[in-house]
């Protein structure tokens, strides 16, 4: 479980609002994020690159057959390489979304093979996303994340014209820092600072900042307590078995 987030960046910082944990854009906030909250971010000290994104649960059709998917923006000019660096995209066939591109998409791996649609999607095929048609230009290299593998890639603009969005909310501001020692005062210089702009105090927070140390950590603890609620479970069928044969 804990490999599908290898590809996440040791020097990464997420903000998003809510929970730590649940992707983000999948339920209607009150106050989402903002531009001016990524330009904000952007100038703390240890920042290296602020890049807002928006990320959309829905599904695309392909070959008459649907399926999950999850729509992710892509930035436009030098943020579009920065991003790719960190996240590690790389084009297994086809390409990569370029600035110019409108009504394109790159896939993962996974939607991309034959077992999600009956047949395989293959740069140059039309997919439709929300009742839109757009042409397939890449199909992500697998890695073996259902997070990667299961994505689409849009352009921003795109997105938040195909999902009716504001022209300046994102779902949610990945943050790098200028190396992997600053990642906690990044971390820290962040929640205060958002604390600020969303006038709430420490304890009260709607938002959260995590990085990517920290989530993989809190995915052991959650695994942790469902292991060990299944070996409570397995002693009590022991236990209750061991009963009904003394009572045979």
């Amino acid at each position: 479980m804990l490999s599908q987030f290898g590809f996440l960046g040791a020097d990464l910082v997420r903000v998003n609002t809510g929970s730590d944990f649940g992707p983000p854009g999948g339920t209607v906030v009150e106050k989402p994020l903002t531009k001016s909250d990524a330009d904000a971010l952007g100038r703390i000290l240890l920042v290296r690159s602020a890049i807002g994104r928006v990320v959309r649960s829905t599904t695309m059709d392909f070959n008459r057959k649907s399926a999950a998917a999850m729509v992710t923006s892509v930035p436009d000019g030098e943020a579009r390489k920065e991003l790719e660096e960190v996240i590690h995209y790389v084009a297994g066939r086809g390409r990569l979304l370029e600035d110019s591109d409108t009504f394109s998409v790159v896939v993962g791996a996974s939607l991309a093979d034959k077992e999600s649609f009956g047949k395989e999607i293959v740069p140059g095929a039309t997919v439709a996303i929300q009742g839109t048609i757009f042409t397939v230009v890449g199909v992500l290299e697998k890695k073996g994340s259902f997070i990667l593998d299961g994505a689409v890639l849009m352009n921003e603009q795109v997105a938040r014209e195909l999902f009716k969005l504001p022209s300046s909310a994102y779902d949610l501001i990945a943050l790098r820092a200028r190396s992997r020692d600053d990642v906690e005062d990044v971390r820290l210089s962040a929640e205060k600072l958002m604390r600020k702009r969303r006038g709430v105090k420490e304890g009260e927070e709607d938002f959260s900042v995590v990085t990517a140390a920290s989530a993989i950590s809190g995915i052991s603890d959650v695994l942790l307590g469902v292991n060990i609620f299944v070996w409570i479970i397995a002693g009590i069928s022991v236990v209750v078995g061991g009963i009904g044969i003394l009572n045979t």
